[in-house]
């Protein structure tokens, strides 16, 4: 059943009567009295608490969260371990007995005595890493073959001879300075007169 609230008849009582317009906060009276301001939600005195409220139905203690945590952990059942060396089952690698039998005696101990030295004494660091610079040479053994003679014997580099530097003739080549260009020389033309007769002469001859 739908509340009478949301009726159409019950909206049209409401907005039957004329809603006037409310005037903005520009144009409402000063009273003199206190404004009123929202609440202070200052810093309260003492250390502030580093985790959020909780709520009471949250768990608070840590170990009660681990007892919830194992109340819906799975446990790994039928899980059966395979020792990579020797491929038993119900043991790894690490307490494997081959392995340690493989090992030579006192290698730990001897490797754990070493890294206490270095730490305690940082020149025998130092002297660790010279004896890792200057090893000795490595020796390359070629395999021969059943005649003693090496079918692919070793590729030497290629002999490259010395000769003389070869003396080219070697002509110098002399820059020359560029001249002045040549100009004609200057030849005084006709005058204006002599222009108007050559002019009237040509016309002349032209209609004869």
């Amino acid at each position: 059943m739908v509340h009478p609230y949301y009726n159409v008849d019950t909206y049209k009582t409401v907005y039957e009567p004329a809603i006037l317009p409310i005037s903005g906060e520009m144009l409402w009276t000063e009273t003199g009295f206190i404004p009123p301001l929202p609440p202070n939600f200052g810093r309260d005195p003492g250390r502030p608490a580093g985790a959020r409220s909780r709520e009471p139905d949250e768990l608070k203690d840590k170990a009660s969260k681990k007892k919830l945590k194992k109340r819906f952990k799975l446990k790994r059942q039928h899980v059966k371990h395979h020792c990579k060396i020797c491929g038993e089952e119900g043991h790894n690698a690490k307490g494997c007995a081959l392995y340690k039998d493989m090992q030579e005696p006192g290698l730990d101990e001897i490797i754990k005595q070493e890294r206490a030295r270095e730490v305690h004494h940082p020149q025998a660091l130092q002297e660790r890493g010279k004896k890792c610079i200057y090893q000795d040479p490595i020796r390359v053994t070629m395999p021969a073959t059943d005649s003693g003679v090496n079918d692919q014997p070793p590729i030497l580099p290629p002999i490259v001879e010395e000769h003389e530097p070869m003396q080219h003739d070697v002509t110098p080549h002399i820059l020359t300075e560029p001249g002045p260009t040549p100009t004609p020389p200057c030849v005084q033309g006709p005058t204006m007169y002599d222009q108007l007769r050559m002019a009237h002469t040509n016309v002349s001859f032209s209609l004869k």
